[in-house]
């Protein structure tokens, strides 16, 4: 009976390696999990829904001061890669690239 058990977890295991191969690249803007409507759906109602209205997504950012939006970007657009290239953090390796951080949030008072 362990022998079954094994079994099932080795095929099972082979098999969620072999699907990892059509995965889109992690954090591609252009995969089917950001061109579908649900994050869409999301981007376009967060400051309705929370009325939060500054929102960073894993390749969507946007930032807002008195109601008017002042930067918006899309991670690995060709406009921020270039951007990036012009400006002074263009020697920092991995500037601009997504990867895990954790964020710190400041609020100056109202």
């Amino acid at each position: 009976m362990k022998a079954l058990g094994l079994l099932a977890v080795v095929i099972t295991g082979g098999l969620l390696l072999y699907a990892v191969d059509d995965f889109p690249a992690w954090g591609d803007p252009l995969s089917p999990a950001s061109e579908y409507r649900v994050s869409r759906h999301y981007i376009e109602r967060t400051f309705s829904q929370t009325s939060v209205p500054n929102m960073v997504t894993a390749v969507h950012g946007e930032q807002w001061l008195n109601g008017v939006k002042v930067v918006g970007f899309e991670m690995g657009s060709p406009d921020l890669v270039e951007r990036i290239a012009a400006s002074k953090f263009n020697t920092l390796d991995g500037f601009g690239i997504r990867q895990s951080t954790p964020i710190a949030l400041q609020n100056h008072g109202q």
